[in-house]
């Protein structure tokens, strides 16, 4: 496939081999994601343990400012309208 000479072939599919790949590809992005909400649930619960009761709009600028997570994901996991999320972020 990478030559019909076999010595270039073996060459070509060593080197082929070396390439650095930068793709990002689906499961890379759900892992991600993944991390993400157990970043947010822990601050979540550090809040939480820290103060003994968190108001949920100031849970969700925490969750704003220290993770990668979406206006609708943080509202979904709060239980508070994404608007809410939105005027905080």
């Amino acid at each position: 496939m990478l030559s019909k000479n076999k010595k270039e072939a073996i060459k070509e599919f060593i080197e082929f081999h070396k390439e650095i790949e930068d793709e990002t590809y689906l499961e890379d992005k759900e892992e991600e994601k993944e991390n993400e909400e157990k970043k947010a649930w822990t601050l979540i619960q550090d809040k939480i343990s820290e103060s003994g009761s968190v108001n949920k709009t100031e849970l969700a600028e925490l969750i704003l400012k220290n993770t990668k997570l979406s206006h609708r994901k943080i509202a979904e996991m709060l239980e508070i309208n994404r608007g809410v999320v939105q005027r905080i972020g």
